[in-house]
């Protein structure tokens, strides 16, 4: 199976989330997930987030090959923070981290805070 990796300075502090509910029959639950518990957990940290992993949604159609699940509430957040996606992908040649018989769909992500002109992580 599958699994994740993470890379981290001595000085980072980590948090493991939870799971974010995956597929169309759990979108609210998901939605849920990223309105309430989210929101809660980013009002504790005064220090920029670096914020990664499996979002089980997409937030732009690029994102995917065919039939989409977008999150509103992810894309907020991602708004809300001035989130930066850390990947730099080319329009014309996207890259998808799920792949299924009927679509591929890029459901990972990584991204920062920007804190300075220049884009360097505080």
């Amino acid at each position: 199976m599958r699994g994740n990796a993470i890379l981290a300075r001595q000085d980072l502090h980590i948090t493991y989330i939870g799971k974010a509910p995956s597929g169309t029959a759990k979108r609210s639950e998901r939605e849920q997930f990223y309105n309430v518990e989210l929101p809660i957990l980013f009002s504790e940290y005064t220090h920029p987030p670096l914020v990664g992993g499996n979002f089980n949604c997409i937030l732009q159609p690029v994102d995917s090959t065919g039939h989409f699940i977008n999150s509103n509430a992810l894309a907020e957040i991602v708004r809300g923070l001035r989130l930066t996606d850390m990947w730099e992908q080319d329009p014309q040649r996207p890259t998808f981290t799920h792949f299924s018989p009927t679509v591929a769909s890029r459901l990972d992500r990584i991204s920062y805070q920007r804190t300075t002109k220049g884009g360097k992580l505080g």
